[in-house]
Formats: structure tokens, C-alpha cells, sequence
């Protein structure tokens, strides 16, 4: 596990630091009722591949996008079309050759994991998500 903290910024705090478990407390206590842990986190890294497209697939290991959605929905017990249509619904809101649902708006939980890392800095964003699938390999 990584022993290591972020600094977050929002609105109200200017440069509150806090550890990796704390902005996963914070976004895991905004998990909406029913969904389950796994599926909320493959929203989370959705969010990732999605930001940082083709840095996010070589930062968590992995040769292609393909494989990446394949193992990691091994990883959280979801199927990798979810991780495709999850990161394919926050691509618009990027500036990466994907185009994504640019049709539609966010639904709630995914426009609320956007707001949520919109005060995450890039580098925290990165630290947390390897955090988070480290977290899931080691408990494999």
C-alpha cells in the first residue's frame, strides 16, 4: 500500500493536504445507495483512462486500452464493456481523440466523480487510481 499524501484543493480550503485514504473515504462516502464498491471504483477509473487517455493505460501497466479494461474489470468484477461506456461517457468533457456520448449529459454519479476530481491535481489523480488498483491486486 502506498504511504504517501495529496494535496487537494477546492473552493472552500486552499491547500488542504490529505492522505490517500482520506480521498477515498471522501469519494467512497458519496457512493450512491446501491452500487456496489467495485462497480463505484470502475466508475472512478473510468474517470482516468478517460482524462488521461493513453498516459493512463501505459501509468497502470498495460500495453493497449483493451487490455487495460480486461484486466481491470477482472480486477472489479465488472464487465469491460461497463469500463468502456463509463470512460466513453466522460471523453467529451476531455481534450483526447475520442469522442464519446457527446449526446447525453453525465448521469448523477458520474457528473458527481467529475466535480469531485475537477479539484484533484493530475499527479494526485494518478497516485490515487494506481493506489486503488494496487489495492485491488493485493487483496486478489
Amino acid at each position: 500500500m502506498f504511504n504517501c499524501t495529496l494535496n487537494l484543493t477546492d473552493s472552500h480550503e486552499s491547500n488542504q493536504v490529505v492522505s490517500l485514504a482520506q480521498i477515498d473515504k471522501d469519494i467512497q462516502v458519496r457512493r450512491p445507495y446501491g452500487i456496489e464498491k467495485s462497480r463505484w471504483d470502475a466508475i472512478l477509473i473510468s474517470y482516468y483512462l478517460s482524462h488521461n487517455y493513453r498516459d493512463a493505460v501505459e501509468e497502470l501497466g498495460f500495453r493497449t486500452y483493451l487490455d487495460a479494461s480486461n484486466e481491470l474489470a477482472l480486477l472489479l468484477d465488472v464487465k469491460p464493456g461497463f469500463i468502456k461506456r463509463t470512460r466513453d461517457g466522460f471523453d467529451p468533457f476531455f481534450p483526447n481523440s475520442k469522442v464519446g456520448y457527446y449526446q447525453r449529459p453525465l448521469r448523477p454519479s458520474r457528473q458527481y466523480v467529475f466535480d469531485y476530481f475537477q479539484t484533484v491535481s493530475d499527479d494526485d489523480l494518478s497516485t490515487y487510481i494506481n493506489w486503488l488498483v494496487e489495492e485491488y491486486k493485493s487483496n486478489r
